[in-house]
């Protein structure tokens, strides 16, 4: 059942006003923009619920047209492997711990360790994709919650490479990653879509 959204769920504000409708995959999408502090955000929206569903067993099948990695996919996600790669640069200290959420097939969590040494961890939910990343040779969990009973934490980097968008309350979360999963001077990796361009 659709949740509406009430107030922004980065400041809390009630203010909003319509950003865009959309139609995908014949689900119409509303999105609104706060106007206290400008997040645009989807609202209604699914239920906890049906968002962790969807996640594990329909979005890679609604917007790739199959449940695990093709040629095209793993193909993007080596691109963009490689730009954050370039991005992050000097800042990776050789040896550390990165937790990449949202590891997909495990494509950043491969080049990082490639190029930066690092010591690889992921969280995927998606069945086919994180059996595809184990097959890598990765140490991929299904959830927080599988990794919080694994005592892998704390890590000195983690990444979340278009993740947070997809996170109904990203404060909270935010904060349980800055709270349990990262070092007191880690650092945080985020790519999130353009605003304007965010189905490009």
């Amino acid at each position: 059942m659709p949740v509406t959204v009430e107030v922004c769920p980065l400041c809390g504000s009630a203010e909003s006003q319509l950003f865009d409708r959309r139609v995908m995959q014949a689900e119409l999408i509303t999105n609104r923009l706060c106007e206290s502090c400008g997040l645009v955000f989807q609202s209604p929206r699914m239920s906890d619920g049906e968002l962790e569903s969807f996640y594990e067993k329909e979005y890679r099948q609604v917007y790739q047209g199959s449940e695990g990695p093709n040629i095209k996919d793993l193909e993007v996600q080596r691109g963009r492997a490689s730009a954050l790669a370039g991005f992050v640069g000097e800042n990776i200290t050789p040896g550390i711990r990165h937790l990449d959420i949202g590891s997909s097939a495990g494509t950043l969590l491969l080049s990082f360790h490639e190029n930066f040494q690092t010591l690889p961890v992921g969280v995927e939910p998606g069945t086919a994709y994180r059996a595809f990343a184990q097959s890598r040779g990765l140490v991929v969990y299904e959830s927080l919650e599988q990794l919080s009973s694994s005592e892998e934490a704390p890590f000195q980097l983690v990444s979340l490479a278009h993740v947070l968008e997809h996170m109904p309350d990203p404060v909270a979360y935010l904060r349980r990653l800055r709270e349990e999963f990262l070092i007191e001077d880690g650092l945080l990796l985020l790519e999130v879509p353009n605003l304007y361009a965010h189905d490009s």
